[in-house]
């Protein structure tokens, strides 16, 4: 091979090797840009709002906005960018009654998860946005991608966008909802559920079944229980 070649080569892979390590911010820049993945989390979620029977409505303290489930038996609230420290960046709630009819002890829910008589789970504060005063719902949800970007993934499975919300509970919503017949779906992990003695089977309006997911310690797809509410929302 030319000698030029070969230098040119290494020279590009030093070049890359140095790149990886310590990108300079015009490159890191280029990249969010071409996150495809947070481009149309992004984009489907706007989607998701606009086929909501009701849109979303700002809390009353103005420092998040929340959108009800179809039937008002769950919510999602995302920091609109304007509120006080310590906020919580993101909450889904849920009425705590039909795990508490099916047989979970409140004694042994995790600390600060019941209150008033839902069920909380919480992306704590260290991941709030930088959304501006003014900024619509979508745009709020835009922001806070961008600061928790690591939370965000996308279900192959169910064709799904996500927020991880910690400790195996997300939300989700459809990349396609034209072509999608679960545009939302609110996930629960079970295990903190069952240790508190639900039974599974007996757990009002949701469902428990497996999904699939990609385990990045083993490089393998397994499947994994879960609580789930689903809408189609058109």
């Amino acid at each position: 091979m030319n000698k030029k070649i070969l230098v040119g080569i290494g020279l590009f892979l030093l070049a890359a090797a140095v790149l990886a390590f310590n990108p300079p911010a015009a490159l890191i820049k280029a990249l969010s840009v071409a996150d495809v993945t947070a481009i149309y989390a992004k984009k489907s979620y706007a989607e998701m709002l606009a086929s909501l029977p009701e849109k979303p409505v700002a809390e009353a303290d103005g420092d998040s906005w929340r959108f009800l489930a179809p039937d008002g038996s769950a919510s999602f609230a995302w920091d609109s960018g304007t509120g006080a420290a310590g906020q919580h960046a993101a909450l889904m709630r849920a009425p705590a009654e039909p795990f508490l009819r099916a047989g979970a002890d409140p004694a042994k829910l995790p600390a600060g998860m019941l209150r008033d008589g839902m069920l909380n789970i919480a992306l704590d504060s260290a991941g709030r946005s930088a959304a501006k005063t003014g900024a619509s719902p979508a745009e709020s949800f835009a922001d806070l991608i961008d600061a928790n970007r690591e939370r965000i993934g996308y279900h192959f499975q169910l064709g799904h966008f996500g927020l991880d919300l910690g400790g195996g509970n997300l939300l989700e919503w459809a990349g396609d909802p034209v072509a999608n017949s679960l545009d939302l779906v609110f996930v629960l992990d079970p295990e903190v559920f069952l240790g508190a003695g639900v039974d599974k089977d007996r757990v009002d309006g949701w469902l428990f079944g497996s999904v699939v997911i990609h385990d990045a310690a083993s490089g393998r797809k397994v499947e994994v229980p879960k609580f789930l509410k689903p809408f189609n929302l058109r």
